[in-house]
């Protein structure tokens, strides 16, 4: 039992320590960004120097609200896939499940780790065919052929817009630095993941 608690206290003692360097990293960090913008020998002035003390002696005051607001502070928003099945197309019984999606069709995937940790070459995927354009959103996973690579591409939308020759949209893979290259259009989209399956 000995053993369990001081691994409970070396861990607790680990994520405060970690958590009360991000905080401090954080700040130096920030005050940093808001000398060189605003200038003045390196200085902070003005406005930005009454935040940034503001903020600091906030934290000083209470350095556990920092550590908290740093901890549970909310994520960004992202985009999500449209909700495409709804909950009365899906039964779950004793020993089986049923999607109840018309032309949908099964996917699976090469090991290009693109789309890590979302979907890998073990995962299964429904996919059905976008009638319109109206039917990408951003956020959707699309499979897609590219004019830069051979086979079928499986990735994320990121933008969708309008141009000369009509709608596009650009895709990202979840794990990869940049957007893929070119603009998509809808005669290069094959389908839209509405279900992965571990």
């Amino acid at each position: 039992m000995g053993a369990v608690a001081f691994a409970v206290l070396l861990f607790t003692l680990g994520w405060v320590a970690n958590s009360i360097y991000a905080d401090i990293s954080l700040n130096y960090y920030q005050n940093r960004e808001l000398a060189a913008f605003y200038g003045n020998g390196g200085q902070v002035t003005g406005d930005a120097a009454a935040d940034a003390a503001a903020k600091t002696s906030m934290q000083m005051a209470d350095p556990k609200q920092g550590i908290l607001d740093s901890v549970f502070k909310q994520p960004a928003v992202r985009a999500c896939p449209a909700d495409r099945v709804s909950e009365n197309q899906i039964y779950v019984t004793g020993d089986k499940v049923i999607l109840a999606i018309r032309n949908a069709e099964w996917a699976s995937f090469t090991p290009t780790h693109s789309m890590e940790p979302v979907l890998n070459e073990n995962s299964n995927a429904i996919e059905v065919a976008p009638e319109n354009e109206s039917d990408i959103k951003i956020g959707d996973i699309i499979s897609y052929e590219s004019e830069y690579a051979d086979g079928i591409t499986i990735h994320r939308v990121v933008r969708i817009g309008y141009d000369e020759q009509g709608w596009y949209c650009t895709a990202k893979g979840d794990n990869n630095p940049s957007e893929d290259p070119g603009k998509i259009r809808f005669s290069q989209v094959r389908s839209v993941v509405v279900a992965i399956i571990y």
